[in-house]
């Protein structure tokens, strides 16, 4: 119910690299529709100018789906989530 539209801000918004590694995290226990889902969005939003306002001068390529998860692990304290 929230998981669509949650992908969608992440995937908009600074965090992308973030949802990728919750989807990565999380792919396991999804409904196969729902992960389909997912994918799609992540594709659409990891792409180069899927920013507002043009991420084409953006230093950091966006990941795709068949790139490995950040190395880094995340969690969500280290998320600034005050908007």
């Amino acid at each position: 119910m929230y998981t669509i539209p949650l992908y969608e801000d992440l995937c908009t918004g600074a965090l992308k690299s973030f949802a990728l590694e919750v989807f990565y995290q999380t792919q396991g226990r999804l409904h196969p529709n729902l992960r389909r889902t997912i994918q799609q969005i992540l594709s659409q939003g990891l792409g180069p100018g899927a920013e507002p306002g043009g991420a084409a001068a953006d230093s950091e390529p966006g990941l795709l789906l068949g790139d490995e998860a950040p190395s880094s692990a995340i969690s969500l304290r280290d998320v600034n989530v005050s908007a």
